[in-house]
């Protein structure tokens, strides 16, 4: 499985390099925003706006937007046109104006366009006959498009003179390239151990100037075989260790079909993983962000009466969380940047605990028949699958998975559990190099 997730990573992201090379030599490599969605804006950002059906609602007397670039860059001169539909809502004058700010992530220079007075319907704005204003700190000048570097931010903000709840619908954004990338060359494979650095290095990499898409970097993988392949027989190796670990069912049905559940919910648990590396599972999510609430508050309401009160005080787990806590902020240079995320948090670990212990771990040892020693080793190995492919955070939750499952079925107290999750998540997320961690993102956001 560690094998199969570094391997899993440099195939998709070598494909999306390709399908991205390919389609800069043919002149096709147009970037869009259909508006219609999340995925289409920086998460966080902005505000003076909704998402509709039919596209991106926006209040006109002040607005702004960032859009997702998604890993993409492009050159100025080969994209000179931006195109748009922009439709206005109740308004006797409508004035709507518009300023475009693109930038490179992290350069520090911004370049604002003038103010576009915006009209009904279809917009097709000449960004190269704009005259563009360069700004790093206080300082302030003149820039032509043609001029600007490799851009990968484009910022959105929307202004109306007079004042009034006017709203404006925006949709059909698109950047068209008008010429083709011929300079398009091989570089040397980037390799390391661990995904979380490869990933690193290779965002690195492509924010370098002219290498971002003269030289696209390639990622190189452990083994010359297809990822699934190894992913498929990682989870094949699971089901001998349940089948020759679950007791005799001595004749009796009732035992035969709970031990049988034991490799369904190991068959579940690699089913799923496997969907959180595909768009399917995703656009799930995206359209239907209720259904994971669903998921996760189903088994904390279903089995309350299992977990609500706890059967010991579970000290030991009590004095390990609070050590390696101390000694985590401690490495993290007293730095308690993490406790305004631990309240809502802790809900989340909640979750997870309850799905870890009172459901898996208990139904495993209690129904199915397995010893403790291989339920706790078990649960680390699921618990790890489903945060493929990101490869310290898998190595860190097979630890905490084997511990928690053991925890649980020593204490049986889900409250000791749930805050040595949420305090040790979020001290570890802070304390982790960049270059060892990288993102706590899992699946096909990773």
């Amino acid at each position: 499985m560690w094998l199969s997730a570094h391997d899993l990573y440099v195939s998709r992201i070598n494909q999306q390099q390709q399908n991205r090379v390919q389609s800069l030599k043919a002149g096709h490599h147009h970037l869009s925003w259909a508006l219609k969605s999340q995925r289409d804006l920086v998460s966080g950002f902005g505000s003076g706006w909704r998402i509709k059906p039919q596209g991106l609602e926006i209040k006109t007397q002040k607005a702004e937007i960032s859009l997702a670039f998604e890993n993409s860059f492009i050159v100025p001169e080969n994209y000179p046109r931006l195109n748009f539909e922009w439709a206005e809502h109740v308004s006797e004058n409508p004035n709507t104006r518009l300023q475009l700010e693109f930038s490179q992530v992290d350069s520090g220079v911004y370049y604002y366009s003038p103010t576009i007075e915006l009209s009904p319907g279809h917009n097709s704005i000449n960004l190269a006959e704009l005259v563009w204003t360069a700004r790093q700190g206080d300082k302030n000048k003149p820039a032509n498009w043609q001029d600007l570097p490799l851009l990968n931010t484009l910022v959105w903000r929307f202004s109306q003179a007079q004042n009034g709840e006017n709203t404006g619908l925006l949709k059909a954004i698109k950047l068209p390239q008008t010429t083709a990338l011929n300079s398009v060359n091989q570089t040397v494979p980037l390799a390391a151990l661990l995904n979380n650095t490869l990933r690193q290095s290779w965002h690195s990499q492509r924010l370098s100037q002219g290498l971002v898409l003269d030289t696209p970097p390639v990622l190189q993988p452990y083994w010359q075989m297809s990822p699934w392949i190894l992913f498929g027989l990682s989870g094949l190796l699971l089901i001998p260790a349940v089948i020759f670990n679950q007791p005799l069912p001595h004749n009796s049905k009732q035992t035969t079909v709970q031990a049988q559940g034991g490799l369904a919910l190991v068959v579940l648990v690699c089913v799923l993983a496997f969907l959180m590396q595909t768009v399917f599972m995703w656009e799930v999510f995206e359209h239907w962000p209720w259904l994971v609430m669903m998921i996760f508050i189903t088994p904390v309401l279903i089995l309350f009466k299992r977990w609500i009160r706890p059967q010991h005080g579970a000290l030991p787990v009590w004095l390990l969380t609070i050590i390696t806590a101390l000694v985590l902020v401690y490495i993290g240079e007293n730095n308690w940047g993490f406790a305004s995320d631990l309240p809502l948090y802790l809900f989340w670990a909640l979750a997870q605990q309850v799905i870890l212990g009172p459901w898996v771990s208990d139904y495993l040892h209690q129904k199915a028949g397995l010893p403790k020693i291989t339920v706790v080793l078990l649960c680390g190995v699921l618990f790890a699958m489903l945060h493929t492919p990101n490869q310290m955070l898998m190595l860190a939750t097979f630890i905490g998975g084997v511990l928690w499952s053991y925890a649980w079925l020593r204490y049986h107290n889900i409250y000791a559990n749930t805050v040595s999750h949420a305090l040790l998540a979020l001290l570890f997320y802070q304390t982790m190099p960049e270059h060892v961690l990288g993102t706590a993102r899992v699946g096909l956001g990773f």
